[in-house]
């Protein structure tokens, strides 16, 4: 199987090969996938199809061949960096539903979306700052309201690492600063805007407990959005 196109190449396999057990299901596929382009891939039933776009998308690694994703081999990544790139590159609608069936189809779109930057607020001049929980750190994406492209990268880097672990919630104070939850220890972070941390605040929460905060201007504290009692807290 292989598709051509003039543009940048996005998306490339070169002689993938992926069997289970003594079935082989792919034998030195080739393909090439362009940014922007739309591609249908077409067989009978057990031609390799859903193996092909399960190994582009690094949910099989191929047993050969090389798979690259705008420069980077996803064939040579581990499991752990698969799944922050299926977290945060690749969209799927899958054959089977694969739905939380307890959830509504609105929810359980929603759940997808909390994995990866979850919480934003938008500061002065029109910078928008994302929560980048993969990677701790706080991004910014200058003149947001004003963009008409997107900034490659994920953003500029304000802050990474130090205090922050694994931030969910971001809101913004009023002088400016960011605040930001910890997912992995239940932190309250306060980062300028130029990046400088200070001394974090133990909300109590602990590991895995808040998602999410907003200021509270008129009970003079922060309204803090307990995950694991679904309720709503409010830090004076």
């Amino acid at each position: 199987m292989t598709a051509s196109s003039q543009s940048t190449c996005l998306i490339e396999a070169r002689g993938v090969v992926k069997s289970f057990g003594r079935t082989p299901a792919l034998r030195g596929a080739n393909v090439q996938v362009a940014a922007g382009e739309i591609l249908a891939v077409m067989g009978p039933s057990g031609s390799g199809k859903s193996t092909l776009l399960h190994c582009l998308a690094g949910i099989f690694p191929p047993d050969e061949g090389e798979i690259t994703l705008d420069g980077q081999r996803l064939d040579q990544m581990d499991e752990t960096r698969r799944t922050e790139l299926r977290r945060t590159a690749f969209g799927f609608v899958f054959q089977f539903g694969q739905l939380v069936p307890e959830l509504t189809a609105a929810d359980n779109i929603a759940r997808a979306l909390v994995i990866g930057p979850t919480g934003v607020g938008l500061g002065d001049e029109g910078t928008l700052y994302v929560a980048d929980t993969l990677q701790s750190r706080i991004a910014a994406i200058p003149d947001a309201l004003h963009r008409t492209t997107p900034l490659g990268g994920g953003g500029e880097t304000v802050a990474k690492g130090g205090y922050l672990n694994s931030p969910l919630g971001l809101t913004m104070a009023p002088n400016g600063d960011i605040l930001t939850t910890n997912g992995a220890d239940g932190n309250l972070v306060e980062t300028t805007p130029v990046g400088a941390e200070f001394q974090p605040f133990n909300t109590g929460f602990g590991e895995g407990a808040l998602f999410g905060l907003t200021l509270a201007p008129h009970r003079q504290g922060i309204y803090l959005v307990d995950d694991g009692n679904n309720t709503l807290a409010l830090l004076h």
